[in-house]
């Protein structure tokens, strides 16, 4: 399946916005605050819930490991 990560979402919404003739039609359509859309397109504001249902999409955060940390943790127990 297709995601998006990063900066790629802003990006993807203002694509959606140009679609739609705008990001204060696209947002209007969209229930979604034409400011709020404004805050995400330029960068102020990362896409919640709203925006990302809107494009069909769901927001997930992810956390993995560091590699790095994790190596060094593991040099330290094994001199155990």
């Amino acid at each position: 399946d297709a995601y998006i990560a990063g900066s790629d979402g802003q990006a993807y919404c203002s694509q959606e916005c140009a679609k739609a003739g705008g990001q204060t039609h696209w947002a209007t359509t969209n229930s979604v605050s034409p400011a709020y859309v404004s805050d995400v397109l330029n960068g102020r504001r990362d896409p919640g819930e709203s925006i990302t249902r809107a494009l069909g999409y769901r927001r997930e955060v992810k956390y993995v490991p560091d590699h790095w940390e994790h190596q060094d943790a593991t040099k330290k127990d094994s001199s155990k």
